[in-house]
């Protein structure tokens, strides 16, 4: 009947009919927290192509990844931490971290009406951050994201809902500093440690925004000091936001040295080319 979503054994069909119009080679999938059964059964009796899988919200969601696990031939996780533990569980995982898109994110110069400037859930640890920034410097900062007004500092400016990719950049181009933070992450009993950048990580950089960033580990592979400012907790923020406010010079030396970086070998097609190129290493 028109309007009825298909039955399991059509949508295979309708995909393997596809795969083999267009001798597809592998299918390849995106968060790969969940798999429907009528594909995962496709998959183990090799009626379908090979998939690779781009696990882009590890750790969060790897208790449900795990169990998409033992049918992907290929995996890219965004989480470094998770990479052992993938491979002790058999799969051929390795680490790939997001990157840009840089028709979205890139340098645009622009009259900056913020000090400092936030995207982002509002996560206790975030709420807590920003209270005490806004308590501490007498500053303008904006918000984007879903808080509610108990949440947020006095006297803000907050955009309340989620913003399309071009106005988070142009949040971005109008801040002197913007802050980026990492989700809190409880392992629950998986021997995980979160220490991978974000895609905000790359996106900041790519507007040559000045990036004042949570410390993680795995920040050095991408970002040097030169490049990108870290704090370690609320006191060490609100001196080096209070510092970088104060000098602009240091900003603008950072801040253009991360763009340069992040055009060098971090945008989505630097992502995609390195994707292709281990594919075709599979046997």
């Amino acid at each position: 009947m028109v309007g009825e979503k298909p039955c399991p054994v059509q949508r295979v069909a309708a995909l393997k009919k596809l795969c083999a119009t267009h001798q597809v080679d592998w299918l390849f999938m995106f968060l790969g927290n969940h798999l429907p059964e009528d594909f995962r059964q496709a998959l183990q009796a090799r009626d379908l192509p090979p998939l690779a899988v781009w696990f882009t919200e590890d750790p969060y969601h790897i208790e449900r990844s795990i169990n998409v696990l033992p049918v992907v031939k290929r995996g890219f996780t965004v989480e470094e931490g998770a990479v052992k533990f993938y491979q002790k569980l058999g799969g051929n995982v390795s680490f790939l971290p997001l990157g840009y898109d840089g028709d979205t994110f890139y340098p645009q110069e622009k009259k900056q009406v913020y000090d400092v400037c936030f995207v982002g859930h509002p996560y206790p640890e975030r709420v807590t951050l920003l209270k005490s920034l806004a308590s501490a410097l007498r500053i303008q900062i904006e918000v984007v994201g879903p808080w509610r007004v108990d949440q947020l500092p006095k006297k803000v400016i907050h955009r309340s809902r989620w913003l399309h990719p071009r106005d988070v950049a142009h949040c971005y181009h109008r801040a002197k500093v913007v802050l980026n933070t990492f989700r809190p992450y409880e392992k629950g009993g998986r021997e995980i440690f979160a220490k991978s950048v974000n895609n905000r990580s790359f996106e900041i950089a790519a507007c040559a925004g000045f990036q004042l960033s949570e410390h993680r580990p795995g920040i050095a592979r991408f970002f040097s000091k030169q490049e990108i400012e870290t704090f370690t907790d609320t006191k060490n923020c609100i001196q080096a936001v209070r510092f970088y406010l104060e000098n602009k010079k240091k900003r603008d030396e950072k801040r253009k040295k991360a763009a340069e970086e992040v055009r060098r070998a971090h945008t989505f097609f630097h992502r995609a080319s390195h994707i292709v190129s281990q594919l075709q290493k599979v046997n």
